[in-house]
């Protein structure tokens, strides 16, 4: 039996070491190569994979996966067989791994048995590198490692946010000529929308989005998942480089669409509430409030109104970044429009319900009446 640290937790730990940075923060991932499923439970391993043998540490709790192989069996990314056992080798494993970059591996020195330390350290010549990873992580780029990159089109999501991450990173031509057959094959489509969900989201947040719209858009995937939206994205630039969280990113990255495409859109990705409501929103005020100037004591007061900002600080706080940011108002005119709202949050709204009457009405009336008084002051 033979333990090796592999993925994420090698590749991020070579970049740090070379380029320097905040080590990355990242779970470490172990390969078990020349046991079986059962061994592993009698060592107190608990499993917890569903399709392939998976199990946690009893103690550390960390993944721990046997060496494995897969075979496409039908369309999509849960169309594959599995097949782990003791002769799988490490060279079987790493071939159907994505990217070079993550077909990398380093051998735990058997004196630790199934027990890594946490302050292991390992050295950059112990690294197995059967596919050129270490080159291409110094020359940045992302390439596949075997033809079995295109069988399952979740790898073309991960290779986008990858690309969004480390957005001086190539895409390889011989990848990117992968990419554009698995959407001319429509394997895209047998994604579920809450996994093209979940990649997007990180893509978003990673440091440049704007690339993993690139590479989406040069292979025809974008038009599939984001009909209408086309790189480059001011709007969601500007909520990048001034550091605005995913629901205001998401919200200006959508905000040339229609109300219609807006909603085809986040209903197909079942895109989350906080996200879908505040790029809904931004869609709906975001003009207006922008040029809240020109509009009137009572257009005004509609406009926050519908917004909610009594009982929905952080959405409009929220709503008036994703505004800066997609329609270029100013700080002045964001701090305007939060005076405004809190001019109109002072009105006695319980005393105004308990004199009886069309108490909507009266609440509405009297927010229009503080609201002149604070445009004419």
């Amino acid at each position: 039996m033979q333990v090796y640290l592999v993925g994420g937790a090698v590749r991020d730990t070579l970049l740090t070491r070379w380029h320097g940075g905040q080590p990355a923060a990242h779970d470490r991932d172990w390969l078990v190569v020349g046991t079986s499923p059962q061994a592993m439970v009698d060592a107190g391993f608990a499993p917890v994979g569903r399709d392939f043998p998976v199990f946690l540490h009893p103690q550390s709790h960390e993944e721990f996966a046997l060496a494995r192989t897969e075979r496409k069996v039908a369309a999509g990314y849960r169309g594959f067989t599995f097949h782990a056992a003791p002769e799988v080798t490490l060279a079987q494993d790493l071939a159907r791994r994505d990217l070079t970059i993550n077909a990398l591996a380093v051998p735990l020195p058997r004196a630790y048995g199934l027990h890594p330390p946490a302050d292991w350290v390992w050295q950059e010549d112990e690294v197995v590198d059967l596919h050129g990873g270490l080159q291409d992580l110094r020359q940045g780029v992302l390439r596949h490692v075997t033809e079995a990159f295109g069988e399952d089109p979740v790898r073309l999501l991960r290779l986008a946010r990858f690309a969004a991450r480390w957005p001086q990173f190539t895409v390889a031509p011989a990848t990117t000529d992968w990419l554009q057959a698995m959407v001319q094959r429509g394997e895209v489509q047998a994604l579920v929308a809450e996994r093209v969900w979940a990649e997007l989201a990180g893509a978003l947040q990673a440091q440049a989005p704007e690339r993993a719209l690139q590479v989406l858009h040069a292979c025809g995937a974008l038009a599939q998942w984001l009909p209408g939206v086309l790189p480059p994205s001011a709007g969601l630039a500007r909520a990048v480089q001034r550091g605005h969280v995913l629901a205001v990113r998401w919200a200006c990255l959508c905000q040339p669409l229609s109300a219609e495409a807006l909603q085809r859109v986040q209903h197909s990705l079942r895109v989350p509430r906080p996200c879908a409501d505040l790029a809904t929103l931004l869609h709906a005020q975001g003009s207006a409030l922008a040029a809240w100037a020109t509009l009137t004591p009572e257009a005004l007061a509609s406009r926050v109104q519908a917004c909610d900002p009594w009982r929905r600080h952080e959405r409009f706080a929220q709503l008036l970044q994703a505004v800066a940011c997609s329609h270029h108002a100013t700080e002045a005119d964001v701090y305007a429009l939060t005076q405004a709202a809190q001019v109109m949050a002072k009105v006695p709204a319980e005393s105004l319900a308990k004199a009886g009457g069309n108490v909507a009405q009266r609440i509405a009336q009297a927010r229009l009446e503080a609201l002149r008084r604070w445009r004419q002051a």
